[in-house]
């Protein structure tokens, strides 16, 4: 709505944010900062986009009057990614973190230099 002369009551820019600020005292606009404040959080950790959406009905209630309603404000965060591991399976369905194709090398440890001597003298 455009006009060339002042309003009465706040600026046609203002007037939802007044109904919010307004509503429920206040109510509504802490649960979107606080749900701002997730998505804030989320998308620093992860590097991905978030969303925040807030639904509001409207229901006519008597001449001139209306019943206004807010949702709960719903937020989307992105998931952080989880880490994967490398797993070898059989033929029985089994997982293991060894390739059953690759034959194991008979390894021994070996004892530091002077470990050797020490024993010797011990």
């Amino acid at each position: 709505m455009k006009t060339t002369e002042p309003t009465e009551g706040p600026a046609p820019s203002n007037a939802f944010l007044q109904l919010l600020q307004t509503h429920a005292a206040g109510e509504v606009c802490n649960e979107l900062a606080d749900a701002m404040r997730q998505c804030v959080v989320a998308v620093a950790l992860t590097g991905k986009g978030a969303s925040l959406t807030l639904s509001a009905q409207f229901v006519p209630a008597a001449k001139g009057a209306f019943a206004v309603t807010f949702g709960i404000p719903k937020i989307k965060l992105p998931e952080p990614e989880r880490l994967g591991s490398l797993w070898y399976g059989d033929e029985e369905g089994n997982l293991s973190r060894h390739d059953p194709t690759q034959k194991e090398l008979p390894l021994k440890t070996v004892a530091e230099p002077g470990q050797q001597e020490a024993k010797k003298l011990g």
